[in-house]
């Protein structure tokens, strides 16, 4: 079927060659708020904010990585699957108490 079909596969098989945009980048992540009034919240929303200035910087070229490298660091693959992924990036937040998911981790789907 593949072979007959070969045109019809090559966005499956191939890259469409894009970069990817920050817009697009970001929807590839479910945070994990705490709860509204908690106080941890604040801290939260200050630390994604700098998440996404860093991916504006980037965006914009003021740093040289990419984010492609950044999708790389986090997901192992350097482009969107043209199917999507399993599942969307979670971002978990912690405090400095916790001493489990204190640095970046992989969860693999169940």
């Amino acid at each position: 079927m593949v072979k007959r079909f070969w045109k019809q596969f090559l966005p499956v098989f191939t890259s469409n060659g894009q970069k990817l945009a920050r817009q697009s980048f970001q929807n590839l992540f479910t945070i994990s708020w705490s709860p509204a009034g908690s106080n941890h919240l604040e801290e939260e929303e200050a630390t994604f904010f700098q998440w996404e200035w860093w991916i504006m910087v980037i965006e914009e070229k003021e740093v040289d990585h990419t984010l492609e490298e950044v999708l790389v660091f986090v997901t192992k693959t350097d482009c969107l699957p043209p199917l999507g992924f399993l599942q969307s990036c979670r971002i978990d937040f912690y405090t400095r108490s916790q001493e489990v998911g204190a640095y970046p981790m992989h969860q693999r789907a169940v």
